[in-house]
């Protein structure tokens, strides 16, 4: 588990990052952005769709007939149908972010604490963040860092929902990308 350095709550103003470099001149167009899905997201979900295309086309039709109760029946019936439910909640998942990221506020935050990942299937960081929200009042929150380029005390863009603040993104967490006020997508 990825502790927290500060517990929630805590009444310390936020302190910026000191490493700005790519935030400084920072400017995004306000509310709705241009965003697009980056090529790993567009990837993951042709590969759902695809899944789920085969599956019922090809797959299903040949288990019904026979419904004989062995491991590979077992597993067309319920190992493949679950593995698909769950890219299916992860790609929905991934469209409310970049709904988040299209429609909320942004501010730039900094990594409080990062580990690496030493198994399953993704070898990336996980990281704490904290970012400011109203007067100052630091958030913390948790993610992934997919594009691997953060480290302990570096910027990081968080999108959050100013009407409810318990939804946020980081921008590094997501397979999308924004567009800035000159229409270039933004590369930290």
């Amino acid at each position: 588990m990825l502790l927290l350095p500060s517990q929630p709550g805590t009444t310390e103003p936020f302190a910026p990052s000191k490493n700005l470099q790519g935030y400084r001149e920072l400017k995004l167009p306000g509310p709705p952005r241009r965003v697009r899905l980056g090529a790993m997201g567009m990837l993951l979900v042709a590969g759902e769709l695809l899944g789920l295309a085969v599956y019922s086309t090809k797959l299903a039709p040949l288990v019904a007939p026979g419904l004989k109760t062995t491991p590979a029946t077992m597993l067309f019936v319920f190992g493949i149908p679950i593995v698909l439910i769950a890219g299916a909640m992860f790609t929905v998942r991934m469209f409310r972010q970049g709904a988040l990221i299209r429609t909320g506020a942004y501010s730039i935050g900094r990594v409080i604490s990062f580990r690496k990942n030493r198994s399953g299937l993704s070898r990336k960081k996980a990281i704490a963040y904290e970012f400011p929200v109203g007067r100052h009042k630091p958030m913390t929150g948790r993610g992934v860092d997919w594009t691997g380029k953060s480290s302990m005390d570096s910027s990081i863009l968080v999108f959050y929902d100013p009407n409810d603040i318990s939804r946020y993104v980081a921008l590094c967490s997501t397979f999308w990308q924004v567009r800035t006020e000159t229409g270039d997508f933004f590369r930290p």
